[in-house]
Formats: structure tokens, sequence, C-alpha cells
């Protein structure tokens, strides 16, 4: 698999721009920057929900922890 760091993304750019036609660089730009902050947006989104499940998987398992000291604890008493 492909790995593209910030240096080489950085590199790719100032060719991009300093390969483009002088006229069309402000447009250029504006759509490397509106494409670079809709990844930025959606990584944010996707971060977000895996943090979510996360959670929610750690609470379950949580929960399961709870029940096992639970039954545990009853099964001493009942000794």
């Amino acid at each position: 698999m492909i790995q593209i760091g910030l240096p080489e993304l950085l590199l790719l750019a100032i060719i991009a721009i300093t390969a483009s036609n002088p006229k069309s660089l402000i447009s250029t730009l504006r759509g490397f920057i509106k494409n670079f902050l809709q990844i930025k947006k959606d990584i944010n989104i996707a971060k977000e929900k895996l943090e979510n499940e996360l959670r929610v998987t750690e609470i379950k398992q949580d929960i399961h922890n709870e029940e096992i000291l639970k039954n545990i604890e009853d099964d001493g008493k009942q000794q």
C-alpha cells in the first residue's frame, strides 16, 4: 500500500501549483482547499463514530464484568 505523508503532499501541491496556469491559480487553490477541508471533516466524522463505537463496546464489557462479579459474590454467599 502506498503511504503518503505530509512532506510528499506538500511537494505534490507545490508541483501542481507551479504547473498550473497563473490565470487558474486562484481557482486551483480554492478547489484544493475545499477538497482538503472536506477530507478533514470526513476524517473527523469517522473518528467520532469510531470513538462512539469503542465507548459502546467498553460499556458492554463493563456490564458483562459487573454481571460476572455479581455471580461470583452470589456464589460466595451461598456457600
